[in-house]
């Protein structure tokens, strides 16, 4: 249920247990194409929460990114309604629209995004093996992308789509252990997640 699950999980005792959101942005800005990713995840028994924050601008060639941990007791995801916050992070509203806003030493973001069409529920259903362990997952494929991009001390209005993706479960960490994801929007609309796994040790 992407009302109740875009919710922060109630954590779960094994190791690898793990939350995470994150949304990728195609944007437009004054004739160039720009991507955003925006990334915030716990695993709580390995690592505190983090935030990963990219810009690519595939026009100039510009490419940034950041990488954060944050201490437990400066991060909050609430588990009855959608608000995170970390330092220079705010993320609320609902699975319908959101607004989004983040800093970084080099760049920040204000986002409005609002959802169009239905979620989708990987593997058909949601709930899918992943290297061993059960996974949940979906994501809200086409969300309209509006707001203000900060570059290096530039800001742009931008306008776009994002493909947002909420997943929680479990991953073991253990060595050799790696998957690929992507996701694709094509010319006709259709969206299609693909991914594949790779476990070493596995028989």
């Amino acid at each position: 249920d992407p009302a109740e699950d875009i919710l922060a999980q109630e954590p779960g005792t094994e190791r690898g247990w793990f939350d995470s959101i994150y949304f990728t942005s195609e944007l437009e800005a004054d004739g160039r194409n720009i991507g955003v990713l925006l990334h915030t995840m716990t695993m709580p028994r390995v690592f505190g929460p983090i935030l990963i924050f990219s810009v690519t601008d595939e026009t100039t060639g510009l490419y940034r990114s950041h990488m954060t941990q944050i201490s437990p007791n400066a991060y909050s995801w609430d588990q009855t309604e959608f608000e995170i916050t970390a330092p220079g992070l705010r993320w609320t509203g609902d699975d319908e629209k959101m607004s989004v806003s983040f800093e970084a030493p080099w760049g920040a973001i204000d986002f409005s995004l609002e959802a169009q069409g239905p979620a989708l529920a990987y593997g058909g259903t949601g709930v899918f093996p992943l290297l061993g362990e059960t996974n949940y997952e979906f994501a809200l494929p086409n969300m309209v992308t509006t707001g203000n991009l900060t570059i290096e001390g530039e800001t742009l209005k931008v306008e776009g789509r994002s493909w947002l993706d909420r997943q929680w479960g479990t991953i073991t960490p253990r060595p050799g252990l790696r998957w690929t994801w992507m996701n694709l929007i094509m010319p006709d609309g259709e969206v299609v997640a693909i991914w594949n796994a790779l476990d070493p040790n596995a028989e």
